[in-house]
């Protein structure tokens, strides 16, 4: 499906301030694109995945995301998730004080 007509869908359920269900195709959209991300990371950074799944991101719109513990280089494992707040998404972390921030390896 072309990003247009996600965009044309996500525009119908914001409208409906949310009693509509999110649109699946979006979900899907930002699932391929997390993985492509995760793919890149790992073979151009050096990461190794442990795990990942799609989980409920808990803002109660069923929005799903990618979730996965990585290890770093260094052997460092870290929490990532791929957040959807623009139409290209980006990786972030879980922040040792909570909450999660952008994703960003040392160099």
């Amino acid at each position: 499906m072309k990003y247009s007509e996600i965009k044309k869908l996500m525009n119908q359920w914001r409208s409906s301030q949310g009693f509509l269900p999110m649109p699946e195709a979006y979900i899907s959209y930002h699932k391929e694109l997390a993985e492509a991300a995760l793919k890149v990371l790992t073979e151009t950074k050096g990461l190794i995945v442990h795990s990942s799944e799609m989980v409920n991101d808990g803002w109660g719109d069923e929005m799903h995301n990618l979730q996965a513990v990585v290890e770093t280089p260094d052997g460092k494992l870290e929490k990532i998730k791929w957040g959807d707040s623009h139409e290209r998404g980006s990786f972030k972390q879980k922040c040792s004080g909570g909450g999660w921030g952008h994703f960003r390896l040392q160099d």
